[in-house]
């Protein structure tokens, strides 16, 4: 047997599973579904990846790489990346990704990177066919799933309750679709992707020497019919989505697509192209395509109201009166930000939050925060706008622009060499697609290969188009790096190496030196089970305290902080199972059980902040820790004012925790600090109901009934008319005002 004959094909399978399951792929028992789940599977193929590259220099004794136009600016980027990484406010997290989010961490980075390598390394232009087959294939599945969720019925809910609906989801996505992605945008991204790809497989050159009137000419036009229907299926999907970002991506890669295609198209009759060479269907098939992209839009909608208007001319929603029905509720959706479900407008959201990415770029300009660090730097500069937006008290570790993320996190040479990197990966095929036109003698072949190159770069120019208003995942990121590599092999045959070197046997040497590369692999791979256990048995534990059972909870939170116990997120959610623990033992006379998990929750808590001081998050579930202490022992509400103090310092705009520092004050008889930090707050936001109501009261209390009645009244004008609190108060101040007369 040839072993890199069988290598390659190795390599092939693990594209191949790439392209197919980790788009699929998500849980019910992780704390993250989607996102948590497709990231260690990359992770997992990158490192087998690693091991057929070894195991291949190994047996061929040689170092197997090759050089490409690509390797100069992804190493540059890598280069940020790292920097940034070592200049980070939190290392692991730089490594890791954000729990929650994962993608983006530096060793996600490496691991597309080294996907890119691996590919222009071991895939041949027949298998690049192939794979595209696969890839798109893949995406077929994804969107079928994605579909039926769209008229009330959840594939999902099938595998999780065995019902064929959509009651599993608390996310309304009959309304949004989202598949096996978790979030409609990201779906939208993933299939804007691929629709320039299939549009790209209509012009597949098919040879044979019969007539389009023979029997057969149903058999030409087959290939292209079924990629119609695909285009059809990914674009109703996407319009499904209502993701603003990814149909507004879509049109504009689309238009920018037909301009170079027509162009492209143009030139190849100019230089005559044979007749034998084409397919009299490739133009037929791309005009009903276009035509059914237009009319899906014009049919389904789209979330863009100067569309819909236009539209609304030629298909006029008919008027439906029923008295019988009450209009459905809106679901309320769970996520770590509205920008994913609603409440204000998305665009006054993102251009208070992208403020403040420019804010903490301008506060680290030159490596950033630290890679994937968003969540922690922004609060720091997080702009007093914020807190007039629905989602005002919503955690964003994302800037919601994939470029000024890179700019808060990475600072300016990281932004720059992304910048040089994304332009490269869009120029370059382009540039190359156009060169190739020069050539004299034009084939069906080249024509599809051109149309290729277009389309790749088009399909990153709509991933950046849409990264643009949000920030890219797993399986998008992933592609974005193995398109240029499909550029790059396409139009370079790769020589084949299995023919240069012929492996006769495999000595003692090369055999331990596979077995040692087998066991580094194996290492990292078995950290990847370790951490998906902690993250089950987490996942676990935060749902029973969720559920007001700690005890339950505790096995698991100990469980995952013993399993990964420098995943700083466990320590600190088994910090407050261990204080709630604590006042509930007090509480049934069990004061030695108590004390001692009172001191473990100290430490849980003061391991977390240790690990991760900058994570203000972690600072408030520190006030909650000793708050809950404090039932035992009253001189732990000192170190929750402390704590809260520090929180407040990390998140200066925060009205919360200032109004929650005013509740501490109040607690420990400091009036001038109680009054400072309510109006405090309420210069942070000035719509801040609990704020003015508390600081109403201690002015009527205090007998200032004007002060006391200016509250009240801009309570019930500006914030709540049927707030029968301010009703109460504004009466009582205006009757101690007519006392005073």
């Amino acid at each position: 047997m040839n072993v890199s004959r069988f290598l390659n094909k190795l390599m092939f399978f693990l594209f191949g599973a790439l392209f197919v399951l980790v788009p699929l792929l998500f849980t019910s028992v992780n704390d993250e579904l989607f996102e948590f789940n497709k990231m260690l599977a990359v992770y997992v193929i990158a490192l087998l990846m690693a091991l057929v590259w070894a195991v291949r220099c190994i047996t061929e004794k040689r170092l197997i790489w090759r050089r490409t136009v690509f390797d100069l600016p992804i190493l540059l980027f890598l280069v940020s990346q790292v920097c940034a990484t070592i200049f980070s406010m939190d290392v692991r997290t730089s490594l890791f990704g954000y729990y929650t989010r994962f993608n983006g961490g530096l060793f996600s980075l490496l691991s597309y990177a080294w996907m890119y390598e691996m590919f222009v390394i071991f895939i041949s232009r027949d298998q690049v066919k192939k794979l595209l087959h696969i890839l798109l294939f893949g995406g077929v599945l994804s969107a079928a799933y994605a579909f039926p969720e769209h008229f009330g019925h959840s594939p999902s809910c099938v595998l999780f309750s065995g019902s064929f609906d959509i009651k599993c989801w608390v996310q309304n996505v009959q309304d949004r679709v989202f598949g096996t992605f978790g979030q409609p945008n990201w779906l939208a991204a993933y299939l804007g992707m691929l629709i320039p790809l299939v549009i790209a497989q209509l012009f597949t050159p098919i040879k044979t020497k019969k007539s389009l009137l023979e029997s057969d000419s149903l058999q030409r036009f087959l290939p292209q019919a079924i990629c119609a229907l695909v285009i059809l299926l990914y674009t109703l999907t996407l319009l499904f989505t209502k993701s603003r970002s990814g149909i507004g991506a879509l049109l504009l890669g689309l238009g920018l697509f037909g301009v170079e295609g027509i162009a492209a198209w143009s030139f190849a009759v100019r230089q005559h192209l044979h007749k034998k060479d084409t397919s009299i269907w490739t133009p037929i098939a791309v005009a009903l395509t276009g035509i059914g992209i237009i009319l899906c839009m014009m049919i389904v909608g789209s979330p863009f109201e100067f569309l819909n208007s236009f539209t609304t001319h030629l298909f006029p929603p008919k008027q439906i009166v029923s008295s019988s029905e009450a209009p459905p509720q809106p679901t309320v959706v769970s996520g770590d930000s509205q920008l994913d479900a609603g409440g204000s407008e998305s665009g006054a959201i993102r251009a208070v939050v992208w403020k403040g990415a420019i804010d903490v770029w301008k506060r680290y300009p030159i490596f950033g925060s630290g890679v994937e660090t968003f969540a922690y730097s922004y609060y720091k500069d997080r702009p007093k706008e914020h807190n007039l937006l629905s989602e005002w008290d919503f955690l964003y570790n994302k800037a919601h622009n994939e470029f000024l993320n890179f700019a808060a996190t990475t600072g300016t040479f990281g932004l720059g060499t992304y910048l040089f990197m994304l332009s490269m990966f869009i120029a370059y095929p382009v540039w190359i697609a156009y060169k190739r036109l020069t050539i004299s003698q034009t084939t069906a072949d080249s024509q599809f290969t051109t149309i290729l190159l277009l389309a790749l770069s088009t399909s990153i120019v709509i991933l950046s188009v849409s990264n643009f208003f949000g920030f890219s995942t797993v399986m998008v990121s992933a592609l974005m790096y193995i398109f240029p590599g499909i550029a790059i092999v396409f139009v370079n045959e790769q020589k084949k190496l299995e023919s240069e070197i012929t492996i006769h046997e495999i000595d003692t040497n090369q055999w331990m030196m596979i077995g040692i590369a087998i066991i580094v692999t194996a290492l990292p791979i078995l950290y990847i089970h370790t951490l998906w256990n902690a993250d089950v048995a987490y996942a676990k534990g935060k749902q029973y305290d969720a559920a007001n059972l700690p005890q339950t909870a505790y096995a698991y939170l100990q469980q995952a902080t013993t399993m990964l116990p420098g995943e700083t997120t466990y320590h600190d959610e088994f910090s407050s199972n261990l204080a709630t623990l604590a006042v509930a033992l007090a509480q049934v006379g069990d004061s030695t059980s108590s004390a001692q998990l009172t001191t473990l929750a100290i430490q849980e808590s003061n391991l977390t902040i240790t690990q991760n001081p900058h994570n203000v998050g972690y600072y408030k579930t520190r006030i909650k820790v000793f708050l809950l202490l404090a039932n035992l022992d009253p001189l732990y509400f000192t170190q929750a004012r402390e704590a809260t103090h520090t929180a407040i310092d990390l998140s200066p705009t925060d009205p919360k925790l200032v109004y929650f520092d005013a509740l501490l004050a109040d607690q420990a008889k400091d009036e001038q600090t109680y009054v400072a930090d309510l109006q405090r707050a309420i210069d942070l936001k000035e719509n801040y109901e609990d704020a003015r109501y508390a600081l109403g009261s201690y002015e009527l209390k205090h007998e200032q009934p004007q002060q006391a009645a200016d509250q009240f009244s801009y309570m019930l004008k500006n914030i709540n008319p049927n707030n029968l609190l301010a009703q109460q108060g504004l009466a009582s101040a205006s009757a101690l005002l007519q006392k005073k007369k």
